[in-house]
């Protein structure tokens, strides 16, 4: 049996420098498009700026707006105002994991952990893909 893993969704920005794309679950759902969609119009305009900079000029100047995670593995945020939206770098492409608010001043733990394994899983599935050898139980060729 094939275990299905987490790919790469729909393109939110596409520029000179990267893509910025949102990472699709196996059963379809868009965790960070869902969240974009259900923000204010305001912040939403607001992160679609932030990633059309990212996209065209390979980086957002500001540290306050996009910085990465402390304490995790290589897990970037996006912040405006009260919300943030995590991401990782896949080569040349942003890809945008899920999203919350931000209430005390910091990043829920459980919501970095949840990012984290979101990554790992996606990266274990590129490595699968590229090489069919890693899943259980096929023979090495």
């Amino acid at each position: 049996m094939d275990r299905s893993w987490p790919t790469r969704g729909t393109i939110q920005e596409e520029g000179i420098h990267h893509i910025v794309i949102y990472l699709r679950l196996c059963s379809g759902r868009e965790p960070a498009a869902e969240f974009y969609d259900a923000l204010p119009p305001r912040d939403a305009r607001r992160f679609r700026g932030l990633w059309r900079r990212t996209a065209r000029y390979g980086s957002v100047a500001n540290d306050d707006l996009y910085f990465k995670v402390k304490g995790s593995d290589n897990i970037y945020a996006f912040r405006i105002g009260k919300w943030w939206m995590f991401s990782f770098m896949d080569s040349e492409r942003f890809v945008l994991l899920t999203g919350g608010a931000v209430i005390t001043g910091r990043c829920p733990r459980s919501q970095i952990e949840k990012a984290e394994n979101l990554r790992h899983e996606y990266l274990r599935g590129l490595k699968v893909k590229e090489f069919p050898a890693y899943r259980k139980g096929s023979a090495v060729q």
